[in-house]
């Protein structure tokens, strides 16, 4: 492949960055970046990694991004509403939602900043169909994404919005600034976890805003939401984590069968490419950006994760720094202490051989997890589709759809490299499954004896 000089950064290029404490494998990077390189740009996006503690690093680091000419940035996790103070103007909704995620710093050495979380979530309901208007909406988590969601359901009509976080006090005080803001609309806070059943309703919008569920952390395998309070076919469910891509979260809602399930990717690319279009002062590469994102492959997280690996033996143990991959801070109460292991299978070992062998195995380990995790999510909407096949008496077995399935397969395996016979072998395990978990939904032996694959 040959090589793109305008990735290589030269007296000319334009800089900007992501502002945070644990930044190393946010997908921003790779998002900016290669819309950049798409576009023929002389621009390239950095990491600034800034230590939450003490205070006054952020000071230092601003001053630091306007000595070296850098053009603008984004700001994460912890940031989002303590650098307020140090800027000089807000735009747009910045204010009123009391968090930044970009800032500008203009040829006169003023700070600007903006916040486009808020409208690339409101893009990406409305792409999803979603109105919000006169529905009830349930939040969790109050950090800095939270206020721009919350702002943005408010702003779009929503009639009734609980909050919940595990600090209560950061929920009320989020509340009573939404309270200022809207007046006429009913805003309350809730408890963590037993105050949210007498809040869900039939046509409940929920978001997860919290770090819960996010891959590699303590809380990978948890849910923010209580295990016996079930959704319903009417909700909405949306969870801002987007590392991975279906979290315990939204494997729930759609094994309950809720009427959309929606992971956090849309949102980071809509907001990215908003950040884009103000620094540059070009028109926002939706589609450009969208691509950068699909991009985004299983083999390509595995390369991170090796290199996440290979860094752990060789470096000081940053496991104590929240992670990157989130569009809000960590001021909704949940620190997460690393990032996901998400890697499809190492070609070389890191740092030696023996060396490499804990650190490989636990990469194994998480993956095996992670499996499991989205096999459950599988089997939830087989059994969501087995509910419907029944309900409306139609057969189990769809020949075209068992013939799309295993072509499907059978792509995805020459592109990942794998085995051909290996992925029919598991291809025909899953469906054997399926036709199981269907036929127990189909009432009367005919049902039964009638069926020879699936539809899934």
């Amino acid at each position: 492949m040959p090589l793109n000089t305008r990735t290589i950064p030269g007296g000319s290029t334009r800089l900007v960055g992501l502002i945070g404490d644990g930044i190393r494998l946010s997908y921003s990077f790779h998002l900016h970046n290669t819309v950049f390189a798409e576009l023929g740009m002389d621009w390239v996006y950095l990491p600034i990694h800034v230590n939450a503690r003490p205070q006054e690093e952020l000071e230092a680091a601003l001053r630091g991004l306007r000595a070296l000419g850098f053009v603008g940035a984004n700001v994460t996790m912890p940031f989002k509403s303590t650098v307020l103070e140090h800027l000089d103007l807000l735009q747009g909704d910045a204010l009123p939602i009391g968090a930044v995620n970009a800032l500008r710093i203009e040829p006169d050495g003023r700070f600007l900043g903006i916040n486009t979380d808020a409208p690339g979530f409101t893009a990406d309901m409305k792409h999803h169909g979603v109105v919000c208007r006169d529905r009830p909406a349930i939040v969790l988590g109050a950090g800095g994404a939270a206020r721009a969601v919350t702002y943005a359901l408010l702003q779009a009509g929503c009639s009734d919005l609980a909050i919940s976080n595990r600090t209560s006090e950061r929920a009320q005080e989020l509340v009573s600034h939404l309270g200022r803001l809207f007046p006429g609309a009913r805003i309350r806070s809730t408890t963590w976890m037993d105050g949210l059943p007498s809040c869900v309703k039939p046509a409940s919008i929920i978001v997860n805003c919290t770090s819960v569920g996010m891959a590699g952390t303590p809380t990978s395998h948890q849910l923010p939401w209580p295990a016996d309070l079930g959704f319903q076919q009417g909700h909405v469910v949306v969870d801002l984590v987007y590392r991975p891509e279906l979290t315990p979260f939204l494997a729930r809602a759609q094994a309950d069968g809720v009427a959309l399930a929606m992971g956090g990717r849309g949102m980071l690319y809509r907001q990215a490419a908003l950040s884009f279009a103000w620094w540059t002062g070009r028109s926002s590469p939706m589609a450009q950006m969208r691509r950068a994102m699909d991009s985004i492959t299983p083999s390509l997280e595995g390369e991170h994760a090796l290199e996440r690996e290979h860094t752990s033996l060789t470096a000081p143990d940053t496991s104590s720094q929240p992670p990157g991959g989130m569009l809000h801070d960590s001021s909704d109460g949940f620190s997460p202490v690393q990032q996901e292991s998400e890697q499809r299978g190492a070609t070389q070992l890191p740092a030696g051989p023996r060396a490499g062998l804990p650190a490989l195995r636990k990469g194994i380990d998480d993956l095996d997890r992670r499996i499991l995790q989205l096999l459950a999510g599988r089997m939830g909407l087989v059994s969501a589709i087995g509910r419907i096949k029944s309900t409306q008496g139609l057969d189990v077995h769809d020949p075209r759809r068992e013939d799309a399935v295993r072509e499907r397969w059978a792509q995805i395996a020459r592109s990942q490299r794998l085995p051909r016979d290996l992925a029919m072998k598991l291809l025909d395990l899953l469906l054997g499954a399926s036709r199981s978990l269907q036929l127990n939904t189909k009432e009367g032996p005919a049902s039964r004896d009638s069926a020879a694959g699936v539809g899934s």
